[in-house]
């Protein structure tokens, strides 16, 4: 008998076992349909682009800056804020009735990179996929914008942000900017194109 292992053994010849019979063609298996992602549509959103003073702006971030707050027992975030000068994208997700659920904007670093800025969904519309097409959104108007790469920094007591960033292809960098310094800083970066 051959020294080959008996699945490989009987795949390449059958007629040791069975006189008269044929080795089965190699078929590939069977492809799986790739699974679908879920859209915003399929979520009952709706994700626009709306100006960064808008009240309905100031309400989200004023909420992100209270729940960082608590979590970090402080102002969390070193270097200059966000402001509507340099915010060439800031994204509303409402819900059917435009009730706001949660924010994020883009703010430009260099000639092709972007810094995804005050990612936020509120608590009750959590663990339902917002923040994750909210962050697809961001990405779709960065290669608008003409940039290649995508970086953003979120912390320790954040564990939601990352598994939502590492599951959707970032990868952590060594502190940049302002966050250089900063112990509590995770920085990560995602290559959109090119």
């Amino acid at each position: 008998m051959s020294s080959l292992p008996l699945t490989v053994w009987l795949r390449a010849a059958p007629e040791r076992l069975w006189p008269g019979a044929k080795a089965a063609p190699e078929r590939p298996p069977a492809a799986l349909p790739e699974p679908r992602r879920r859209t915003a549509a399929d979520l009952g959103i709706m994700i626009r682009a709306e100006p960064f003073d808008a009240p309905d702006a100031i309400a989200l971030r004023a909420e992100l800056e209270a729940e960082l707050w608590q979590r970090y027992g402080g102002d969390a975030e070193p270097g200059a804020k966000p402001t509507a000068q340099d915010t060439p994208v800031f994204l509303i997700a409402r819900d059917p009735q435009g009730t706001p659920l949660a924010c994020g904007s883009l703010r430009w670093l260099s000639r092709h990179t972007v810094e995804i800025k005050r990612m936020f969904v509120r608590p009750s519309a959590r663990r339902r996929g917002i923040a994750s097409q909210l962050l697809e959104a961001l990405e779709d108007h960065a290669l608008l914008l003409g940039a290649r790469r995508a970086v953003l920094e979120t912390g320790p007591m954040q564990p939601e942000s990352l598994r939502l960033y590492e599951s959707r292809g970032y990868r952590r960098i060594r502190r940049f900017g302002p966050y250089a310094g900063s112990r509590r800083s995770f920085c990560y970066s995602r290559t959109l194109w090119g």
